[in-house]
């Protein structure tokens, strides 16, 4: 299955035709208890920044983040935020052949050396200039990951009608 992340990553591939989940547009991010835990155990190793991709669907104006992929091993020295090519892709590939609802790239999450939650200037700069490599867009949002007073908080920030706009985030256990 070809995927908005397999499109980004190798560019238009003949004679076939990508698959996309419905691109209804999605104004909040709720997050998986799956997810919530895959940022957990990155904030344990702390020292360096950590970055990654998002993965998950949209239903009903609402973005589910169902995995936190993360760029690939630390020793392979990887780009910020979209990581090894070969990683990322056999990753989703393998979580859509195994899950029973496919799964699409929605963007990055992002997480400081020292696990703070990164400032909203600082956030904010990191789509502007990741809109230049198509990173973020109306469809692909940043999710600036950190700890605040002991608890993971996670802000989002998309582009959208040349503003960078923040958006509502549910955790697992909190209400809407």
């Amino acid at each position: 299955m070809l995927t908005k992340l397999h499109t980004l990553l190798f560019g238009p591939l003949p004679y076939i035709q990508p698959f996309h989940l419905d691109s209804d547009a999605f104004d909040s991010v709720r997050v998986s208890p799956v997810a919530l835990q895959q940022w957990r155990r990155q904030l344990a190793a702390p020292g360096y920044v950590r970055s990654g991709l998002i993965v998950g669907s949209v239903d009903a104006g609402v973005l589910t983040v169902r995995y936190a992929i993360p760029t690939g091993y630390r020793s392979w020295r990887t780009t910020p935020l979209l990581g090894d090519p070969r990683y990322v892709v056999g990753y989703i590939d393998g979580l859509n052949a195994a899950l029973d609802e496919p799964v699409d790239w929605y963007g990055h999450w992002l997480m400081t050396a020292n696990n703070t939650v990164p400032g909203a200037a600082d956030s904010e700069a990191t789509v502007e200039r990741g809109q230049e490599r198509l990173l973020f867009g109306p469809d692909q949002v940043l999710l600036s990951v950190g700890e605040r007073d002991g608890r993971i908080v996670v802000d989002a920030y998309r582009p959208i009608d040349g503003e960078i706009e923040m958006l509502p985030v549910v955790l697992p256990g909190e209400d809407e």
